[in-house]
């Protein structure tokens, strides 16, 4: 099929790239725009080394050493050459580059990536959690979901376009939505299982554009906090679910965000940061990046996010009318809560 053909399919925007070298894209994102592998060199830099052949290389002694040590937990074949895993299975491809991914996480410490792969490997066996998190996203019907009807009610979140690399790029804005009021139309267990399938898809869009490029393509969060105040904060609950979901994150997704960058910061951020570091992952606070003013015209969104499909609403070109609904707000349900928050925040100098 040509890049031409699949465009044909998306909804509302075209997905393009190398018509003889085009991965299978997820339909239901508008603005997916990949890169040829002839094109890789020239992406943009990073500080990590992201060149899977360099990488194996590096740390093949490494790597030796935690295929042994996790020898009784992978799956037959771990060993075998890179490998698109098939389309329909639940399951992920087991080769080098999973062990690969847990070394990079952990700095090269083996003892530490080897308890992580057996979590993550024992956590993925699970039947509930094969039934609830795996199967909706390797069937591909997770976007039209009940339970994500009734968190669009609350929470104003979606994939839309991609980075540059081909990374999968998930756009929040928690200044227009209602979270505190998220568990009136979910579950804890929904929220939590839902946090997980979101993560797994992302897991399973940058694990396929890594094997297409032979290179390490990892996803970004741009969260837009305009409109944020104190009286929309995510409270005691939200935080402890988001921690949740964050600590399972850690060893079940390794190399899958390269920043959470947070757009229109307000006033209190630093307050609000302070609240989540002692709950998340170091790794992950570590990637937080704030960014003030329009973040559409910076350098970072110029070098790592397609200009065309920058929204209008953080300073890009794309038109706010036309995002997806998911993305606008207008799904969101206001109401008034049923009682006061007080927050106490120190005085500013």
């Amino acid at each position: 099929m040509t890049a031409e053909e699949i465009a044909a399919t998306v909804r509302a925007e075209n997905v393009t790239g190398d018509p003889n070298d085009v991965m299978e894209p997820d339909t239901a994102v508008i603005g997916v725009v990949l890169c040829p592998k002839k094109k890789v060199s020239q992406l943009p830099k990073t500080t990590e080394e992201r060149d899977i052949p360099t990488l194996l290389d590096k740390y093949r002694t490494e790597l030796a050493a935690l295929k042994a040590e996790c020898k009784d937990v992978l799956p037959d074949g771990s060993a075998g050459p890179i490998a698109v895993p098939p389309k329909s299975s639940f399951d992920i491809a087991y080769d080098d580059i999973f062990p690969l991914r847990y070394l990079l996480s952990r700095r090269g410490n083996v003892r530490q990536a080897a308890a992580s792969v057996r979590k993550c490997i024992a956590w993925r066996k699970q039947a509930d959690i094969r039934e609830q998190v795996l199967k909706p996203v390797a069937e591909g019907w997770w976007h039209d979901s009940d339970v994500k009807k009734r968190l669009d009610r609350h929470l104003v979140f979606c994939p839309f376009s991609c980075l540059v690399d081909g990374g999968a790029l998930i756009y929040i804005r928690d200044g227009i939505g209602t979270g505190n009021l998220v568990f009136e139309s979910v579950s804890k267990e929904e929220f939590m299982q839902y946090g997980m399938i979101a993560r797994e898809y992302c897991f399973r869009w940058i694990d396929r554009e890594t094997r297409r490029l032979n290179r390490i393509v990892k996803s970004m969060y741009l969260m837009d906090m305009k409109k944020m105040s104190l009286s929309n904060m995510p409270d005691s609950r939200l935080r402890e679910s988001y921690s949740a979901i964050a600590h399972v994150s850690n060893f079940a997704y390794p190399q899958l965000v390269s920043k959470y960058i947070v757009v229109n910061a307000p006033y209190f951020i630093s307050w609000l940061m302070g609240l989540f570091k002692p709950i998340v992952p170091t790794s992950m606070y570590e990637k937080i990046e704030l960014h003030s003013g329009a973040f559409g015209p910076s350098e970072f969104a110029k070098e790592w996010l397609h200009e065309r499909y920058i929204p209008e609403y953080i300073g890009g070109a794309y038109p706010d009318a036309r995002l997806p609904a998911q993305l606008t707000g207008e799904l969101v349900v206001h109401g008034e809560q049923d009682g006061m928050v007080t927050i106490n925040v120190p005085s500013r100098d």
